[in-house]
């Protein structure tokens, strides 16, 4: 059986043999099958919109999105701190002169 790539690549080499008003008829039709797909996707999400309504607490989630990100961003900080400080790039306050 032949893989995916080598499938692909002898279309490929078939499309380059073909005049190039039939290339242009076959990208065409290309075009129209990706936007068949493209349709099929939408209309399917909107079947499904809104089915998890009522399934779960929406401020909850959001609560703890933003809780996750504000640990995660404090835990960057923190590190990148710590390591810019182990490397000495950042000084301790500077001396008065006496």
């Amino acid at each position: 059986m032949l893989s995916a790539k080598a499938i692909e690549n002898k279309i490929i080499d078939k499309l380059k043999e073909l005049p190039d008003e039939d290339k242009k008829e076959v990208l065409e039709y290309i075009g129209h099958l990706k936007s068949k797909e493209k349709e099929k996707t939408i209309k399917a999400l909107k079947r499904t919109a809104g089915t998890w309504k009522r399934l779960i607490d929406v401020e909850k989630l959001k609560h703890n999105i933003y809780s996750d990100r504000l640990v995660s961003t404090l835990t960057n900080n923190s590190n990148h701190f710590e390591r810019i400080s182990s490397l000495n790039i950042i000084s301790s306050a500077p001396q008065k002169n006496k």
